[in-house]
């Protein structure tokens, strides 16, 4: 299907290290163009051009048509919402080389270095690489996991993280930079399949921090 690209923008990410938008803490902080982490539900429900997609992606969610992305303009744009307030935004389109690509240097020119890979039941923690063995190794290994991946009939996932949060953080594993770093840290998932291409943008710091408060909200006698 595809050759191995994802080392190609490698080298063009590590000059990229761009800020994160907002401080840490602020609850208003960038999900993708100008959606914003915890963005009430009523904000998008009944207006025009968004319609109820709940029941085809069996989240809470808000979905629109042919939306921009990387040179096309036939993407369906998706809001997830939990507790009505807005977590992820995702992006489905149908897969070809062309716009994996050119989704791949939308990313890499917005700073973001992939920190994990994901197929089948393999997975690469490409993040404790880098750190332990060094950036050939890293960019080796990345080709050789997207190979493989490519070759195989299952989806592909590539989880993608701010190039400076990965210079900057003392977290030696992916787990640990999602699960440890500031609130402000906004991640990417790209999901490849032979028939479609997703992405997936969220803010995995606040969403923990999110989940924890629920939990210590929880009491009652049993």
């Amino acid at each position: 299907m595809c050759k191995a690209l994802v080392s190609l923008v490698i080298i063009l990410a590590f000059g990229l290290f761009v800020s994160s938008v907002t401080m840490a803490g602020d609850v208003t902080m960038k999900l993708y163009k100008e959606y914003r982490y915890g963005q009430p539900k009523e904000n998008f429900a009944g207006k025009p051009g968004y319609s109820d997609c709940t029941e085809l992606l069996s989240n809470d969610s808000i979905c629109r048509e042919d939306q921009k992305f990387a040179g096309f303009n036939d993407w369906a744009e998706a809001l997830i919402f939990d507790n009505n307030k807005l977590i992820q935004v995702a992006l489905i389109g149908e897969m070809s080389q062309d716009r994996y690509i050119k989704s791949l240097g939308v990313l890499t020119n917005g700073g973001f270095l992939p920190v994990a890979m994901k197929s089948g039941d393999k997975a690469l923690d490409a993040l404790n690489i880098f750190r332990t063995k060094g950036l050939d190794v890293y960019r080796q290994e990345l080709d050789a996991f997207e190979m493989s991946a490519h070759n195989s009939e299952k989806p592909f996932e590539i989880t993608f993280a701010p190039a400076d949060a990965v210079k900057n953080t003392k977290a030696n594993t992916c787990t640990e930079l999602l699960t440890q770093s500031n609130l402000d840290l906004r991640c990417v998932d790209i999901v490849i399949s032979d028939e479609v291409l997703l992405f997936r943008f969220y803010a995995p710091a606040m969403m923990m921090r999110d989940a924890q408060k629920i939990i210590k909200d929880q009491k009652e006698s049993f």
